[in-house]
């Protein structure tokens, strides 16, 4: 009998050291924060390198600042338990750069809130939901999700409305409040003079990748 061939890892006894006890948990108290961007917006979950976010899109659902506010409060609330309850120097340390950063996120929010008309760029968060999968790098089985996200981004399939749809509603209803600061002329004429490019580019990836059924 022939001998298997050893790996180079089995060989030089190059394989990957376990990662210590405090990352491995900060790394979970992370994944808290990181849970409540990828509800939100999967989108950037699956750019960062997150599982599962591959066909969820961008939430513009109704009651959105009110939605993400009370996610991020909660997190912060189990961030700040943790921190009461460890003892790790190291956990401790970034269990307090999360804190801030929760804290940070929602202070922003509240100011947008009490100022900003809501507004987003749907032409720019659908190419990049879609580019994120249509890459030479990401797996057959994963590109032909681009194909469901984008029937969810066009309100093709059922229980979804168009995200241009949900975005109108909610600038709508920030216009409808005195006050409040909408955005700048440049940035829109910006934005409606990249959405042709967008629509082309989506169209040639798709055409790459011979997606069809959309």
């Amino acid at each position: 009998l022939v001998a298997p061939a050893r790996s180079h890892a089995q060989a030089t006894g190059a394989f990957p050291a376990p990662k210590a006890a405090w990352i491995v948990k900060s790394d979970a108290h992370a994944k808290l924060v990181l849970d409540v961007t990828a509800r939100f917006s999967p989108e950037f979950a699956g750019f960062v390198g997150l599982e599962g976010f591959d066909d969820p899109v961008f939430d513009l659902k109704p009651k959105l600042r009110e939605r993400t506010r009370e996610a991020n409060r909660a997190v912060q609330a189990r961030l700040d338990k943790l921190l009461g309850e460890e003892t790790d120097p190291l956990v401790r340390q970034d269990l307090g750069i999360l804190i801030k950063a929760v804290k940070d996120t929602l202070e922003q929010a509240d100011l947008e809130d009490r100022y900003l008309v809501p507004y987003f760029d749907v032409p720019q968060t659908i190419f990049r939901g879609l580019r994120a999968l249509l890459d030479d790098q990401v797996a057959p089985l994963r590109r032909a999700q681009a194909v469901v996200r984008l029937k969810r981004y066009s309100g093709l399939e059922q229980g979804y409305t168009p995200i241009t749809v949900l975005a109108q509603d909610r600038m709508r209803q920030g216009l409808a409040r005195p006050g409040l600061q909408g955005p700048f002329k440049g940035e829109i004429e910006k934005h409606l003079a990249n959405s042709s490019r967008y629509v082309e580019g989506i169209g040639k990836l798709f055409e790459k990748y011979k997606l069809e059924g959309w």
